[in-house]
């Protein structure tokens, strides 16, 4: 945004336009690609016209009303009395407006803009505005802009680093900001230019204004607000400068610094597509990297690392999702592995068995005079290289699209593979680069030359050659592979490729920032511990890692790829890395050849060895000891939410919440009558199905007070109006975008205000209100009419009946998406408006508050959905008043001891007398058919989630062992042991509790030990409790007796470290048990198999199961927090007490006297026999 053509002549302000303009328009009338006549700008999207009339008292009188709380619906009832001057950018037409504040330059000169000093309270206005929704950013002008298109330009006046601040004022469509970009593709006057879209539609945006951008078409009326820093601040005098601080510019000069400028990314995550997915590891590397990835096949292989999306791309249906897929403006990469079945040149070549005799091999299908596929196959045959021939074919269109975009774009094959000579690769060929590797340079068993094709040199890091492996598996016959042949064994990248191919995405794609907070980790907060793959480590594994590279001759690594040093070993000499010696137990990662340049080959051969250097025993200690318990993070509620708590529970605002409520409703309710002509052209205008629905609803004051609560999803309101669309991609809304939240108080009134906001312990109510038929509530699109018709069987006429519904089918996709969309509105309006503390769960909407407030609560709730045009559920039972224990979910929420921050969840009475005459009937039975047993796995697990402990998951694992078993519908005894365990459980109706008082967090290393040829400690455990100060507590250290050994081993074991770890786990929680009741606490074991089963809480070992059952009984008996976290063996301090009796152990200047465990051990082994012989 120039505000000044440098070549023009000195003009301080503009030409000002200050016509009335007014006649009436649709707001989806207005388009900018077709200026139309003088038109009336109705801003808030509404039928009824309105115009702009220039009065300065009035625009200055609202602005200096509205400066404390600026919003977007004053916005455009301050911008409606403004007048107009000729925009320095963009077309200006007779429907366009332009308003700037700030200061303007020209060479040496500069000043303060003449509408700055005409209209001081609107500048103030809307400097609070941009303050408001862009905290941190400096700028020195203001400026709306009005149904302006500008063709592409850089911003040449502007200060460099510092972005513009766009901020949509009106309701308008599409509009985008094309902003120039090396990745991506954009349609733009006519041809597609490279670059992204800034939806400045959907909300706040950043610009990079030293970067070519333009605007892109849209419908409505497209109003911005734009702040800008221009350059010049320094030449204008103090008294200037002064001015504009006082009116809220911030400088762009030394006393702020530049904020940083949006990443080149789209609004929203980018989107990677994995076609022919697999195994689907690149996936799952690009997800760990914070990418949103989706992976793509026909068949969901077995043990994927990432579940593909099951699309078979060589059917037409298939090939246009793909398509549509790849058009999406969010995908911005698309790695694909076509199958290479057809075309391997290894068909054919002679095999001979381990004998000696020959095999018989597939035949060839493809040659290189016939890439396509030979003529005269066998029909088998023939349909095998037809069925690749289309999947190719779909291939070549999807690459097609992706060039034409922009995107990234790869493809692997085997370097001979025939398909690199198909009609249908040679088609989108030019387009591409290659570089080899090899697989057992990335971990792999055998030196397989794989080809990438790429459009980013970024892939050409990929190149790398053996290492030098002293050996590698074979090829030919292998009776173990899947068809009988090891090229089969091939066909799932190593982890590390899938990591490498990954990095090289993420190297050409902007940054991705962090994600969010994922099912797992919010999991965890629960105290459900997910699996270890699925959250990060509490401590690296590592201290840290370095890199040795020098010539390969000198540079022999002294221990294979993932072993670990016996003893330090000196760098040579020709070598570069930052440590002089690797020290022991450090971990090979790593063996790299490198490229060193146009030298000769002796010369040029390098490698890099990556090594892991471990933590000392004491360092992990301290770093384990200063790590937060999952349990104990601050649980991520939305900050509306937050704030809506936090009114409520303070003493002060409590008591003024009544009187604010009284006041907003008063407020909206005079807006519903003022609109109330408005709502029934609107409704008029609507099809009949729609209307009839919508009839109850006030849209106009929803969308209103939306707009006055600056509600990120601009939309919602639309889609009301228009009807669910019930086919096609789910839209993005931007709901959930992070925004920066700038401290609400100093320190020192956080301080002066401290005891009026704590709690008044009184007891807290709670109740559910229920939308009454809610999915029907909402209408279904005319555009989606033709696909929302059921068919029933009428019994009386016999025949079949159509229905055509008109109100949204309950469990469609769209319909799902849709009304959460919806009712996330209300429950913003309720939470942001009303202070509302309550949370929506589909049609329930659950509010928890103090008795004091219970009644205005009530009141609020119901005022509210009247208002907006919904109707609650008011039958008794579904309409009761607030108290201290209600129902919500099928769940009963027990307040009773909410003062002493303790809150209990049960099943409900009902739920649970339902679910046990269902278990007895079916244990009467003796059998369980599949459909039933799922049904029943399902209710069951809902059930689990009210009850204490994690003893009942495993009655539910029995359930789906048997769910998906082959062999019969009887009940096996593991099954009738299990149903009737859980059965018992529901009837003790013990609840699951949640305290808000966590005592302190306990640390416990544990280690086990295992030599069978020893005479005198064959096996050993050991254990050490550290308080989370790093103190230490106690400690154990024994060795196991030959009868428990032999229980172990069952006679037969040739190793039992693996039971012996858990073993130490389980001593360690009896043992002290007494210090660490209701505690959080931290298990370190150095055996991931150990920790993963105690973790998961099931194993196919029976020994083992019988171990974690007594491990489970522990954990309720002392309701321990557990968490189980790896601690490697160089870094474990139990390692010592596990191999050697001590009799006490120091830490630092502490020193403990070593516990008697053999009576515990006696007790343990006690338990788990009978528990084996019950199994």
């Amino acid at each position: 945004m120039d505000p000044v053509d440098p070549h023009t002549e000195p003009r301080p302000e503009a030409p000002v336009r200050e016509a009335t303009v007014q006649a009436p328009v649709r707001a989806d009338d207005a388009s900018c690609s077709a200026p139309r006549p003088a038109v009336a700008l109705d801003l808030r999207e509404q039928p009824s016209p309105c115009q702009w009339v220039v009065d300065v008292a009035r625009a200055e009188h609202l602005a200096r009303a509205s400066v404390n709380s600026p919003s977007l619906d004053a916005a455009r009832r301050i911008l409606c009395l403004l007048p107009s001057e000729v925009p320095a950018r963009g077309q200006a037409h007779s429907a366009s407006h332009s308003w700037t504040c700030g200061m303007w330059t020209w060479g040496a000169r500069a000043g303060v803009r003449g509408f700055t000093k005409r209209f001081p309270a609107v500048t103030r206005f809307f400097c609070a505005l941009l303050r408001q929704h862009f905290p941190g950013h400096a700028f020195t002008n203001a400026a709306v802009f009005t149904n302006l298109r500008a063709e592409p330009h850089v911003d040449s006046c502007n200060v460099p680093g510092f972005p513009n601040l766009l901020l949509p004022i009106s309701l308008f469509r599409d509009g985008d900001v094309w902003q120039e970009s090396p990745v991506g593709r954009v349609p733009l006057a006519g041809h597609d230019a490279l670059g992204i879209r800034l939806r400045v539609s959907l909300g706040p945006q950043t610009l990079d204004a030293s970067r070519l951008h333009a605007t892109l078409p849209w419908k409505g009326v497209r109003c911005l607000l734009v702040g800008y820093c221009l350059q010049g601040w320094e030449r204008l005098s103090e008294k200037e400068r002064q001015e504009l601080l006082s009116l809220g510019f911030l400088n762009p000069g030394s006393l702020v610094q530049p904020a940083p400028v949006r990443p080149l990314t789209p609004p929203t995550p980018p989107l990677i597509l994995e076609l022919f997915s697999g195994s689907g590891r690149v996936t799952a590397a690009l997800r760990a990297l914070g990418f949103e990835a989706v992976a793509i096949d026909k068949v969901k292989s077995v043990g994927c690392a990432a579940p593909p999306w099951v699309l078979d791309v060589s059917t037409p249906d298939g090939l246009a999702q793909l398509l549509q897929l790849v058009q999406n403006p969010r995908v911005l990469g698309l790695f694909a592995a076509p199958a290479c079945g057809t075309c391997s040149l290894a068909r054919g070549i002679p095999c001979w068995d381990s004998q000696g005799n020959p095999v018989p091999v597939p035949r060839p299908l493809r040659s290189d005079r016939h890439p396509d596929g030979m003529p005269d196959l066998p029909p088998g045959d023939a349909r095998r290289v037809r069925l690749a021939n289309e999947s190719y074919l779909a291939l070549r269109q999807a690459v097609r699209l992706g060039v034409q975009r922009g995107i990234l774009i790869a493809v692997e094959n085997p370097r001979s593979s025939l398909f690199w000579k198909t009609s249908f690769w040679r088609d989108v060929a030019p387009a591409f680069r290659y570089v080899d590797h090899q697989a057992c340079a990335y971990g792999g068993d055998r030196p397989k030359f794989t080809r990438i094709a790429y459009t980013h040199p970024s892939f050409e890091s990929l190149c790398k050659l053996c290492p030098g492996c002293p050996a590698h598996a074979s090829w030919g016959v292998d009776p173990a592979a899947p068809n009988g042949f090891a090229t089969s064994r091939e066909t799932a990248y190593p982890r590390p490729l899938a990591h490498a191919l990954a990095q090289c995405f993420a190297s050409a794609l902007p940054t991705v920032e962090p994600p969010g907070l994922q099912l797992p980790a919010l999991r965890s907060l629960a105290g459900l511990q997910p699996k270890a793959s699925k959250v990060p480590a509490l401590v690296p594994e590592y201290k840290t890692t370095c890199v040795v590279r020098g010539p390969a001759a000198s540079l022999v690594p002294p221990c294979q790829p993932m072993q670990r040093l016996e003893q330090a070993w000196p760098v040579p000499a020709d070598c570069q890395c930052s440590l002089k010696v690797i020290p022991p137990y450090a971990q090979l990662l790593r063996l790299s050849p490198v490229k060193m340049g146009k030298q000769d080959e002796e010369t040029r051969r390098h490698v890099e060895l990556a090594w892991g250097i471990p933590w000392s025993p004491s360092e992990f200690i301290q770093c384990a000891c200063k790590a937060v318990h999952p349990v104990a993070q601050e649980a991520q509620l939305p900050s509306e939410l937050l704030q809506a708590v936090e009114v409520n529970c303070n003493a002060t605002t409590a008591s003024a919440l009544e009187g604010k409520r009284t006041a907003w409703f008063e407020k909206w309710f005079k807006r519903c009558l003022e609109l109330r002509t408005d709502e029934c052209k609107l409704k008029d205008g609507m099809h009949p199905d729609v209307r009839g629905i919508l009839e109850p609803k006030n849209l106009l004051v929803w969308r209103e007070i939306l707009d006055d609560l600056n509600y990120p999803d601009k939309t919602v309101i639309e889609e009301v109006i228009s009807g669910t669309v019930l086919t096609g991609e789910v839209p993005s809304t931007g709901l959930f975008n992070p925004v920066f939240k700038p401290a609400a108080m100093s320190e020192d009134l956080l301080r002066d205000t401290a005891d009026e906001g704590r709690s008044t312990n009184e007891p807290l109510l709670g109740r559910t209100h229920d939308l009454k038929a809610a999915y029907r509530q909402l209408a279904v699109s005319q555009s989606s009419a033709w696909c929302s018709y059921v068919c029933i069987w009428d019994h009386e006429r016999a025949a079949p009946v159509c229905f055509r519904l008109k109100a949204l089918p309950f469990g469609a996709c769209r319909s799902v998406y849709s009304f959460l969309r919806v009712v996330h509105s209300i429950w913003f309006i309720g939470t942001v408006g009303l202070s509302l503390p309550w949370v929506c769960y589909f049609d329930d909407f659950i509010t928890i508050c103090s008795g004091s407030l219970a009644h205005s609560t009530d009141a609020t709730i119901k005022r509210l959905f009247k208002l907006l045009g919904w109707t609650l559920s008011s039958d008794g039972k579904k309409d009761l008043p607030f108290r201290r224990s209600f129902e919500a979910l099928g769940i009963v929420v027990d307040l009773e001891e909410s003062a002493n921050k303790v809150v209990k969840f049960a099943n409900t009475p009902s739920r649970v007398s339902e679910l046990c005459g269902s278990i007895g009937d079916i244990l009467d039975a003796g059998s369980l058919k599949q459909p039933l047993a799922l049904r029943l796995r399902g209710r069951m697990q809902f059930a689990d989630s009210q009850l204490f402990g994690r003893s009942a998951r495993m009655c539910l694992r029995q359930v789906t062992k048997h769910a998906y078993s082959d062999v019969s519908d009887t009940l096996c005894e593991d099954c009738v042991f299990a149903l009737d365990r859980f059965r018992k459980m529901l009837l003790e109706h013990k609840p699951r509790v949640l305290n808000g008082y966590l005592r302190e967090k306990f640390v416990i290393f544990t280690d086990a030990c295992f030599d069978p040829e020893a005479s005198d400690w064959a096996c050993g455990i050991g254990g050490l409790l550290f308080s989370d100060r790093g103190k230490l507590l106690g400690a154990f250290s024994e060795q196991l007796e030959r009868w428990q050994i032999e229980a172990l081993t069952e006679g037969f074991r040739k190793t039992v470290i693996f039971e012996a770890e858990l073993l130490a786990v389980i001593v360690s929680q009896l043992v002290w048990g007494h210090v660490i009741r209701h505690a959080p606490v931290l298990w370190f074991v150095d055996n991931n198999a150990s920790r993963d089963i105690a973790i998961s809480g099931c194993t196919r070992s029976d020994n083992a199961q019988a171990l974690l059952n007594v491990l489970l009984e522990s954990e309720e008996q002392f309701d321990v927090k557990a968490w189980y976290a790896r601690v490697p063996s160089p870094s474990n301090p139990a390692d010592h007490p596990s191999r050697t009796k001590l009799e006490s152990y120091v830490h630092g200047n502490t020193l403990v006297g070593a516990v008697d465990v053999r009576q515990t051990l006696k007790a343990v082994f006690e338990n788990f026999l009978r528990k084996k012989v019950k199994r």
